[in-house]
């Protein structure tokens, strides 16, 4: 596997409680998170997210 492979399957501990809160923020917003489930994640995810994520 190439190591920008192994990156992007790394996992992650997650926080439910900030998970919660935006999924809260986004429905009070109206916002219809449905509307992407079937969508395909691609690099305007994952670029910004390999910034945010520590590296190692």
């Amino acid at each position: 596997m190439r190591e920008a492979d192994r990156a992007a399957c790394r996992r992650s501990e997650g926080n439910a409680a900030l998970s919660r809160h935006i999924g809260a923020s986004l429905m009070a917003d109206e916002f219809d998170m449905s509307f992407f489930m079937d969508k395909k994640l691609d690099h305007g995810l994952f670029s910004p997210l390999s910034a945010l994520l520590p590296s190692g």
